[in-house]
């Protein structure tokens, strides 16, 4: 019952966050969530919390997999598979060498390995995480067309 509760917790933050997101439109979504969940994790009935990796991979990645597999148009892919594998790969390549070096920099107990490894992790390759945190930035009209659709 105690799972139960705190994931009902967790998805008040969430709708919290959606509310926030929508007053305060210049931090976008996923940093506001980011921010409410460091909250959630000084509560004392958080400690010690654990989500199955099982249970996240099913109940959450899946049906956002399966619903941009749904949104996806097969003109957009197919007219610009070349630009979408090109942003793709250099984003994610140059992210995971400029945060990583910088996270081995500052803090010098990590070896560089793990630094790229924990970099190559939390690197935000998908259309959503990439339209959501880039939501409010001015960018290049024709990556962003590529990268959302």
């Amino acid at each position: 019952m105690k799972i139960v509760f705190l994931v009902l917790l967790l998805l008040v933050a969430v709708v919290v966050g959606n509310v926030l997101g929508r007053h305060y439109q210049r931090l976008p979504l996923p940093f506001i969530l980011i921010g409410l969940g460091l909250i959630f994790s000084f509560l004392p009935l958080y400690h010690g919390f654990q989500f199955s990796p099982d249970v996240f991979t099913f109940a959450i990645i899946a049906p956002l997999m399966y619903n941009e597999a749904e949104n996806v148009s097969r003109y957009w892919v197919g007219r610009g598979i070349v630009n979408i594998f090109s942003l793709a790969i250099v984003l994610v390549i140059v992210t995971v060498l400029f945060v990583g070096i910088i996270l081995h920099q500052l803090f010098a107990f990590l070896p560089l390995s793990l630094a790229l490894a924990l970099c190559a992790i939390v690197t935000p390759t998908d259309a959503a995480a990439v339209s959501a945190i880039g939501s409010g930035i001015r960018r290049v009209h024709d990556s962003t067309d590529y990268l959302t659709k």
